[in-house]
């Protein structure tokens, strides 16, 4: 959300087509999960990677990344 608030501010506006030319023009930002290099371009329509994700589950009391 903070993204997309982001690139409202850089445009100035809130039309489809102006919010995905501020999502471009965001170079760095320092998010809750991770620090963001140019997370939109467009040939990159997606923030987050595979690698930014973890599967965990519980055992007992635990949380525990499930591995394969």
């Amino acid at each position: 959300m903070h993204l997309t608030a982001l690139a409202i501010a850089k445009t100035g506006s809130t039309e489809g087509p102006k919010i995905r030319e501020g999502f471009y023009a965001i170079d760095k930002y320092e998010g809750l999960i991770k620090s963001y290099q140019k997370p939109f371009t467009p040939t990159n329509q997606d923030a987050l990677a595979a690698s930014d994700y973890l599967f965990t589950y519980f055992k007992g009391d635990e949380i525990l990344p499930l591995t394969n």
